[in-house]
């Protein structure tokens, strides 16, 4: 026999062999008559009922003595005899009650008290119930963990005088016990053990056993008792999961538990039929048994202990998180409500859903060498991740999101409803209504960019630091799931769409997900190549499903044609017939101005010169008033953080003050002043869900381009208008005056230079910024393959149209909104120029015909043309050079516009 095994050592061969039918099991012993009746007495009177009385005890004890040949009753089981003794009250007796060493019972005061604490019912299911045993003798103890047999009590211990065989029975007896967690009389809780700690209930109890066991019984004991411990420190981790914001996942996971325990007690059980029925069966059988038993419950009390330390290890800084928070709050002047709903409020939280999952699998994963963890870890998971699972493909199938204790890595803002999409600027209703919980999106994975961190948890503080910090709860994403998370939170999202268009797809979903979309699929595998495949299958079925919709039951490329046909002027015509119907209307206040007016002679104006769009699409346009005017709206957008979205769709109300210091007077005389036209825009209307595509958030930047096309235009406009005021005889007859003649010209070439750049710009941002770009997104639209790459191809059109037509560079926002101001101003002066001409040719006729010597008013009339073109030809060379310089380092279109305005200083 090999030396590292545990060795019982036997009695000798006996001249009497006790029967099994005497209940002394043993293969033989030379004993007399006598001690072989006095061993069987005592093992039988160490597996009997104990009385619980002093007077029946002392009954007892002398029946004991004066029957010592009497037959002894068959010895219960240590499940049904433990039974007996907790059901009944009685006390177990020993042997050394015969001699005279009798139990001190509790008072009256004692017995009345039977319950203990709530808490204790945990350490010890059965025995906790009762009132604490009566003390018998006190044999010394000697802890497990101490190998020098330090006395815990001075008493000599009574096994010393006890035979082998009785010992190993009485030992065998109270194991059986002890690895149930009921503490027995030779074994009990180490001292130090206190189960009103959470901590120590989740470790487990240390044992001590009688010193008086022989070496060989308590080198065994050493190898077995860990059982114990690690079996109690489960059965603790379970109940404390039994609560309900643990969540689902802890809940099946205690499912999983206690269903391997329960092959544990049927261990025990089959060992409790060798003890009363094998007289071969010993404490070296026992342990042989449960060795291998010994590796896998020690498996799950690392497991256990490791989720409940991450718990703790919370928990130990939450006053210092919640005065933190306080804090925040007072500066900020938040409501804990609000800091809750943002789910950031008392650290990382419990260890649930994905995150139970992660660790799982993560423990799984450092133990694949492992076989028997290996397996363990693999089928822990598996029954773990069954709620998970189901989230995730009622998810997947229908779009619906069960998650009440926040446990999958998909979350719903519930106040964003499609409601909303009328008044959302930001697009919150498809970018924040559902997201992941770990703050990442697709389109920063594909770009590299860090995910978001607004509304998501603080990673666990024992990971912070590390190159992989773990979130918690809900938002780790189990690592087997990581690739996939996007697509599962995009199916899902798509699907919900679907269905709030009043849809349902049930033969799709079957179709793609088979038995698992009706329940009926039985356990899933989360880790199974072949579910991963089924994620796929259900992403692109309800990608699929949603594109046909939009494109075709919603027709979205003829609503994308609308809005390039109205807000970008393709049909110029209508624009034209509505300036010229309306500009005594667009001429007042903003205030005071007619919106059903403009709104009837827009509709007028599309549907006799609108053309076919206009005329299926034109009651999808209405006219409103921004609140600012185009130029300070994209200052203040572009000073404050570049995102075209924040200003409201041309309102000041969302966006912050400009980098030129303003005070509220001026800023209330500025809006209080503005006209119709500078705040004239148009919007479009429709319906969910092509809401989604064509959204608050798009339709902000076509009018952006919109009013800087139609400023453009209106300019263009009046200066045809002054072309026809100066075909009139006082400015096309010639006159021997060659002042008035160079005046004259001046005025021709000034308004030909303003007429040439307002038209460069129009054709600059028509034929080379818009109509190319146009053509590119309708060839990315015919071949799109997903919703999110249509809706990122739409604002990447809008936001490159934006850049390339000079309106997303303060600098180039500046100087194009003076020139522009210039040639306005230049057109309000018309009755002045019309006047001024007059009187000149007035003045010529009179020196032609010698009235009049000198025509006095001339330099005047010199000198006021002489300040519009220093002022004109000025800012249009700055704005050359700023935008040859933007051109040519930002790369961002511009080198064309260059190339038309050099041509204006040139000519």
């Amino acid at each position: 026999m090999s030396s590292s095994m545990p060795f019982t050592p036997r009695a000798s061969s006996s001249k009497h062999h006790i029967p099994a039918s005497g209940r002394f099991r043993a293969t033989g012993a030379t004993l007399s008559t006598r001690e072989e009746n006095k061993i069987s007495h005592t093992l039988a009177s160490v597996r009997k009922s104990r009385p619980t009385s002093s007077s029946f005890l002392q009954a007892h004890n002398e029946q004991d003595d004066n029957d010592d040949d009497e037959d002894i009753h068959p010895p219960l089981g240590p499940s049904s005899s433990r039974r007996a003794e907790l059901r009944s009250g009685v006390v177990n007796g020993s042997s050394s009650s015969r001699r005279g060493k009798e139990r001190e019972l509790p008072s009256a005061a004692d017995q009345s008290y039977s319950i203990l604490p709530e808490h204790s019912f945990h350490s010890r299911p059965l025995s906790s119930r009762l009132a604490p045993p009566i003390p018998a003798f006190s044999p010394s103890k000697l802890s497990l963990s101490e190998e020098d047999s330090t006395q815990l009590h001075p008493r000599e211990s009574q096994l010393l005088e006890v035979p082998l065989e009785v010992q190993e029975a009485m030992v065998l007896k109270d194991l059986l016990f002890v690895l149930l967690g009921i503490e027995g009389e030779l074994i009990t809780f180490d001292p130090a053990y206190d189960p009103t700690v959470e901590t120590c209930r989740m470790e487990g109890p240390g044992w001590v056993v009688d010193s008086g066991l022989d070496p060989s019984l308590s080198s065994v004991l050493r190898r077995v008792l860990p059982l114990a411990t690690y079996y109690m420190g489960v059965e603790a981790f379970i109940d404390s999961r039994c609560l309900l914001e643990f969540g689902k996942v802890n809940h099946a996971l205690g499912s999983g538990l206690r269903g391997m325990l329960q092959e544990y007690n049927v261990l025990l059980t089959q060992l409790e039929t060798l003890f009363l029925t094998s007289p071969t069966f010993t404490l070296q059988k026992a342990f042989f048994h449960l060795h291998p038993t010994i590796h896998t419950l020690s498996l799950l009390h690392a497991l256990t202990n490791q989720l409940f330390r991450a718990d703790e290890d919370e928990d130990d800084g939450s006053e210092d998180d919640e005065s933190e928070v306080d804090e925040e709050e007072r500066k900020l002047g938040l409501g804990g409500d609000v800091l809750k709903e943002l789910d950031v409020v008392g650290g990382g939280g419990l260890v649930k859903g994905g995150e139970v999952l992660g660790l799982i699998w993560q423990m799984g994963r450092n133990m694949s060498g492992d076989p028997t963890a290996n397996s363990l870890f693999s089928t822990l998971l598996l029954h773990a991740s069954q709620p998970y699972a189901e989230m995730l493909i009622d998810w997947i199938s229908s779009g619906h999101l069960t998650d009440k204790y926040e446990e999958f890595m998909v979350k719903e803002a519930t106040s964003i409803t499609k409601k909303q999409l009328d008044l959302d600027f930001t697009d919150e209703y498809w970018e924040r209504r559902y997201t992941l919980r770990d703050g990442t999106s697709m389109a920063q994975s594909l770009s590299g960019q860090a995910p978001t961190r607004s509304g998501v948890p603080p990673p666990r503080r024992t990971t912070v630091g590390t190159s992989d910090p773990r979130l918690p709860g809900g938002a780790c994403v189990p690592r087997f799931l990581e690739p996939w998370k996007h697509k599962i939170l995009l199916a899902g999202k798509y699907l919900n769409v679907i269905r709030e268009c009043g849809v349902d797809d049930r033969e799709g979903r079957e179709l793609v997900l088979g038995s698992w979309a009706n329940g009926e699929g039985g356990m899933v595998d989360l880790e199974d190549e072949k579910f991963h495949l089924r994620i796929e299958a259900a992403y692109i079925h309800a990608n699929r499903t949603l594109l046909k919709m939009l494109i075709e039951e919603e027709d979205l490329l003829a609503h994308l044609r609308s809005l390039k046909h109205h807000f970008f002027l393709s049909q110029s015509a209508f624009i034209t017939q509505f300036l010229d119907a309306s500009l005594p209307e667009l001429a007042k206040s903003s205030k005071n101005a007619s919106l059903v007016k403009l709104q009837s002679l827009l509709e007028l104006s599309l549907r006799t010169s609108g053309g076919p769009l206009a005329e299926n699409h034109g009651d999808k346009v209405k006219v409103v008033m921004a609140n600012e005017r185009l130029y300070d709206f994209l200052s203040k957008v572009v000073n404050q953080n570049g995102d075209i979205n924040e200003g409201r769709g041309g309102g000041g109300d969302g966006a912050v003050g400009s980098g030129s210091a303003r005070s509220g007077k001026v800023e209330a005389e500025k809006k209080k002043d503005l006209i119709a036209f500078e705040a004239f825009q148009l919007d479009y209307t429709v319906k969910f869900p092509v809401s989604l595509v064509i959204s608050r958030k798009t339709i902000a930047r076509y009018q952006v381009l919109f009013r800087f096309l139609l400023q453009l235009k209106h300019a263009e406009l009046q200066l045809s208008r002054m072309w026809t005021d100066h075909t009139t005889p006082e400015w096309r007859t010639r006159t021997s005056s060659p002042e008035f003649e160079a005046w004259k010209l001046r005025v021709f070439t000034l308004r030909a230079k303003m007429m040439a750049y307002v038209q460069q710009m129009l054709a600059f941002v028509t034929s080379e910024v818009l109509e190319p770009n146009w053509r590119e997104l309708e060839e990315k639209l015919r071949k799109v393959e997903t919703v999110d790459q249509m809706l990122s191809d739409h604002v990447a059109f809008l936001d490159t149209c934006l850049k390339e037509a000079a309106l997303t560079r303060s600098e180039l926002i500046e100087l194009s909104a003076k020139l522009i101001s210039v040639v306005v101003n230049f057109n309000h002066h018309t009755k002045g120029l019309n006047l001024a001409a007059q009187k000149g040719f007035e003045a010529a006729k009179l020196i032609a015909s010698g009235e009049l010597e000198v025509d006095e008013k001339s330099q005047e009339r010199f000198d006021g043309v002489r300040k519009w073109e220093k002022n004109f030809d000025h800012n249009l060379k700055v704005q050359i050079e700023t935008v040859t310089f933007y051109g040519g380092s930002d790369n961002t279109g511009l080198l064309p516009l260059v190339v038309r305005l050099n041509s204006l200083v040139r000519g």
